[in-house]
């Protein structure tokens, strides 16, 4: 599982070279259109770009024949992918943050807690959505179409009630849908959604093949 973790990085550093002068790059541009929520769409959105960028990766570099000459099966290939999800927005949110954290008082304001947390909660929804989609459907164009679409769909909709949800604590109104709880709730839904994966390449016909799941 980690050897497969591990291929999915060197192949995302081999197919992009430049990919972390253009993550600064694309950082600072939503850091300075889209604020105040680019403290959390700008970890979100890169995370989602890099982590479909190794499923396109792995069609563009014919990965199946690497994978199939190791000993693993296909519930290892979800679990690498779920925690590759998480090590991508770990790392964003920790770039980003120190980004902001030099841009302190010199574009907007600094990052705070609420950001991290609302970073988390509508990413996880978003992997957790498309995450299936992608190993259960062979077409990826479709699915990517329809994973942009979901990606928008919880930015925006999900988004705003975060947001509102904040302004409401912050006017010290008790609300169970805290920030908090939402969060236990979206890594709930990320299990879930890991153990759904885990059951659709189970079913897949084929046997262990690497190919039949992407």
């Amino acid at each position: 599982m980690f050897d497969l973790i591990r291929k999915d990085i060197l192949v995302l550093i081999k197919s992009d070279k430049l990919f972390l002068i253009r993550y600064v790059l694309t950082v600072l541009l939503i850091y300075t259109i889209l604020n105040p929520i680019s403290y959390y769409l700008s970890s979100i959105f890169l995370s989602y770009v890099t982590l479909i960028s190794t499923f396109s990766y792995d069609q563009e570099n014919d990965s199946s024949r690497f994978i199939m000459s190791m000993p693993i099966n296909k519930e290892n290939i979800v679990y690498s992918r779920y925690i590759l999800s998480l090590i991508f927005i770990f790392i964003s949110t920790v770039i980003n943050n120190t980004l902001f954290e030099i841009l302190l008082g010199k574009i907007y304001r600094g990052p705070v807690f609420n950001d991290v947390l609302i970073c988390l909660i509508l990413y996880l929804l978003t992997v957790s959505l498309i995450l299936p989609l992608h190993f259960k459907f062979k077409n990826k164009r479709i699915v990517n179409v329809i994973c942009i679409f979901l990606f928008l769909i919880i930015l925006l909709k999900v988004g705003k009630f975060l947001n509102l949800i904040v302004d409401t604590a912050s006017n010290n109104v008790n609300n169970f849908f805290d920030l908090y709880n939402l969060s236990f709730i979206s890594i709930g839904i990320f299990i879930v959604s890991m153990t759904l994966s885990l059951i659709i390449v189970k079913n897949n016909k084929g046997g262990k093949s690497y190919e039949e799941v992407y």
